[in-house]
């Protein structure tokens, strides 16, 4: 029996995100919910709100046996994200689920972070020099003219956020 533990992608019923993620927590299952705030326009006014940035998806980090027990016992999660069927789940490596963590714990507000399926360009590998991700290494790309990090997170596709050009140095 396997006890290493691993990032599982799981997929939900509609609406039922934090629904399953506080049942999670509650029987001890550790599992991650990318919730960001962002500002957000109304007719009137602007507010800040918190967006699920994958909607549907909960990260789940447990062992390839106990992944098995967590879907029957919790309702509201409908499958594991696989590579060709049920027996062959999708593993997040650790060190890219840190990554991701960071980008939404740190995205500004005006830009969040955003979810891209489509292939990126081959970009220079960055280290983040100052802030919160200090240390972090990334791909930089540009988008609409706008330095950007990208990090890719396998078959789920890739987690961008807006950085400014001068934090970064590249890494050859």
């Amino acid at each position: 029996m396997e006890k290493e533990l691993h990032w599982h992608v799981a997929y939900l019923k509609s609406c039922q995100e934090k629904k399953v993620r506080d049942m999670l927590t509650k029987d001890g299952v550790e599992c991650y919910l990318p919730i960001q705030k962002v500002k957000h326009r109304w007719s009137d006014r602007w507010k800040v709100i918190e967006r699920i940035v994958l909607p549907r998806m909960i990260f789940i980090r447990t062992t390839l046996d106990r992944r098995i027990d967590v879907i029957r016992d919790i309702p509201g999660i409908t499958r594991y994200m696989s590579n060709g069927g049920a027996y062959n789940p999708v593993i997040i490596p650790d060190r890219q689920m840190e990554v991701f963590m960071a980008m939404v714990s740190n995205s500004a507000e005006d830009t969040g972070v955003e979810i891209r399926t489509e292939p990126l360009a081959p970009g220079d590998v960055v280290e983040i020099t100052s802030g919160p991700m200090k240390g972090m290494r990334c791909e930089l790309i540009k988008i609409d003219n706008k330095a950007k990090i990208a990090v890719r997170l396998d078959i789920l596709g890739t987690a961008i956020a807006e950085i400014s050009s001068d934090i970064v140095k590249k890494i050859d």
